[in-house]
């Protein structure tokens, strides 16, 4: 089960397995659909999705959906759709939300495509929507780098398939991919998900899967992207991430980027179970400390840790004796960020679900490490950017 207890019932999940800050919002077009990939890791419906658009008076007509995914990976049967919604007369960051007739089960391990379609009626204006800046490419798994310092880059990766749909009067079925093309900025489309179904939601993202042979390698906790920022961490103070695991792996390694040292500062990374309410519990490994005396990407080994599949984790870095400047993600961003808790409605899904998701204490003792169960809060702070190497599947 999961060890986050939060109802599904009425509950927004943004749905794509990789999102991040950037441009906040981009022009969909007109006569075309936009593929935004997801994975499921329990048995669910949707009930409902929404979308976010940015324009005043723009007077377009969309529709939005879920396709299944061939052999290929590539958009292929429509499980259900919304009717058509029109963007005439919408204020600024308008939620466009509507039911969908999904009578089918979405099943886990599985990956899934939401869809937005849309056409001009009227003028010379594209709407525009609430947009994420960077997805992951062929089939939209966050793969990971090679080290950590690519980890940390996070290098712009496709997340959205994209083709073609002049004239259309409703999505097409099957989706049609004689001539896809991919793009960086995929739309943010949110599902509700129905009622009778426990467990996280669908894309429970972020998550981390360990595709191939290859299992070294380096995820960011989180799944953040590359709108990176600089900020100075606060002496002290104990900084959360969540993330999910989609099934059981090694953890051996951790990383984060000094950008302005301190030769005063100790770093330490660590990964932290989820209690009973959601919140980080019990420490399950750390790092010894590392000094900031020095800027660029900072590894340390820990002991190698079984993270267990369909389970929250929360990836953690403290500081003590110092203030260094790290690689952090701007929470500040009107961007929409994957939450592993989710939403209660639908314009946090699809605006900036971030505030939700991260937490923050104070528990860091230079030398001692971190104390378990620091009984960290809610708060808005930016997120701090920890990544780990996958050593092996268990």
């Amino acid at each position: 089960m999961l060890s986050i207890p939060t109802p599904n019932v009425s509950r927004w999940w943004l749905l794509g397995s990789r999102v991040a800050a950037g441009s906040p919002t981009r022009a969909i077009g007109d006569d075309v659909i936009r593929y935004r990939p997801f994975f499921v890791t329990r048995r669910c419906q949707i009930d409902a999705l929404a979308l976010r658009t940015d324009g005043t008076g723009y007077d377009n007509t969309i529709r939005l959906g879920v396709y299944t995914s061939d052999e290929n990976g590539l958009p292929s049967v429509l499980l259900g759709e919304t009717g058509n919604l029109s963007t005439n007369g919408d204020a600024t960051r308008t939620v466009k939300t509507s039911t969908i007739g999904m009578t089918v089960d979405l099943l886990p391990g599985r990956m899934y495509y939401a869809a937005v379609i849309s056409r001009r009626d009227s003028g010379s204006n594209d709407t525009k929507y609430q947009v994420t800046s960077i997805g992951s490419a062929a089939g939209a798994l966050t793969l990971g780098g090679i080290s950590a310092a690519e980890a940390n880059d996070e290098l712009n990766d496709y997340g959205s398939i994209d083709h073609a749909a002049a004239l259309w009067t409703a999505m097409p079925n099957p989706a049609v991919m004689t001539s896809p093309s991919f793009s960086n900025m995929p739309p943010a489309i949110a599902g509700s998900v129905s009622a009778g179904f426990p467990g996280e939601g669908p894309g429970h993202a972020p998550f981390v899967y360990p595709w191939g042979s290859d299992f070294k390698r380096w995820y960011v906790a989180g799944g953040i992207g590359n709108d990176t920022q600089v900020f100075a961490l606060t002496d002290g103070a104990v900084a959360y991430v969540p993330f999910f695991v989609s099934r059981d792996l090694d953890v051996d390694r951790m990383a984060f980027e000094v950008t302005t040292l301190d030769a005063g500062g100790l770093v330490r990374l660590g990964i932290f179970d989820s209690d009973a309410d959601g919140k980080p519990g019990s420490l399950l490994v750390e790092t010894a400390s590392i000094g900031t005396g020095s800027t660029g990407v900072k590894e340390a080994a820990v002991a190698v840790t079984t993270l267990l599949e369909k389970k929250t984790y929360w990836a953690a870095l403290g500081v003590s004796g110092g203030t260094p400047a790290v690689r952090m993600f701007s929470q500040t961003s009107e961007t929409p960020m994957i939450t592993n808790l989710g939403n209660a409605n639908a314009a946090d899904a699809t605006y900036n679900a971030l505030r939700q998701s991260h937490m923050a204490g104070v528990g860091f003792v230079a030398g001692s490490g971190f104390g378990s169960g620091s009984g960290a809060t809610y708060t808005s702070a930016h997120i701090r950017q920890i990544a780990f190497r996958v050593s092996t599947v268990a």
